[in-house]
């Protein structure tokens, strides 16, 4: 902008000086165009700086617009991830929720199948049902006869037997770990046909054993849909 100053305050002395001095010496009309084209450049380049002032002044605005922007930008991100924060506790918390109040559900149904009329179970023997009707939860083992409790609370159990025509009396027990809860017996050499059935409800701590074994008598019983275990859980704790 001085420079500007300066070379305009310059050429109008000149030309003041072509109007004056140089008047006098000569009517040169070559050497007033050549003044007045040097003060109209001079004008331009005023011109020039000025408009140059104006962008600058237009981008600097622009600039600090953009920093506005960049500032709420990173407001926005930082809301945007707190508000991604809490929906993450919040879907965790409704997930433990859910679970909490989801009912739990377990319950099985086992029996032997009709491939053999009956069988012996051995003394002392788990029985082992080989067809499983029911096994909600999963917890009832076909290949060992055992249910195991997934969470503590009460269950119900039923087990039901028919002995063997040809053969004298069993005793079977339902048992809960080591301890015998309920006995169930028949006597189909005695008793044609004769069955025999047990019921109980208990508490199981998650992880106990519910399972039917031989207790006395006879080994053998008959197989099919007469001789079943089934277990239900009531109500956990």
């Amino acid at each position: 902008m001085m420079v500007a100053n300066t070379m305009f305050a310059f050429l109008l002395c000149l030309c003041l000086l072509s109007d004056t001095g140089f008047a006098e010496r000569s009517t040169n009309d070559g050497g007033q165009c050549l003044v007045g084209l040097v003060v109209n450049q001079a004008l331009q380049l005023q011109q020039y700086e000025n408009q140059l002032q104006q962008q600058a002044s237009q981008l600097q605005q622009q600039e600090s617009k953009l920093q506005e922007l960049t500032d709420q930008l990173q407001r926005l991100t930082r809301k945007l991830k707190a508000m991604e924060s809490t929906v993450e506790r919040n879907a965790a918390g409704l997930m433990v929720l859910n679970n909490a109040t989801k009912p739990k559900q377990v319950a099985f149904s086992a029996r032997y199948s009709k491939s053999q009329t009956y069988i012996s179970v051995g003394k002392s023997g788990t029985l082992k049902y080989d067809t499983v009707v029911t096994n909600i939860g999963n917890r009832f083992s076909p290949s060992t006869g055992i249910f195991t409790a997934p969470y503590a609370g009460v269950y119900t159990f039923y087990a039901s037997l028919r002995s063997s025509n040809t053969h004298g009396y069993i005793v079977l027990g339902i048992f809960k770990s080591s301890t015998q809860l309920v006995m169930l017996t028949a006597d189909g050499k005695g008793d044609l046909w004769d069955r025999g059935n047990g019921f109980v409800t208990t508490h199981l701590d998650a992880g106990e054993q519910a399972y039917v074994r031989h207790i006395g008598g006879d080994t053998h019983l008959e197989t099919g849909g007469l001789t079943t275990f089934s277990g239900v859980l009531v109500a956990a704790d």
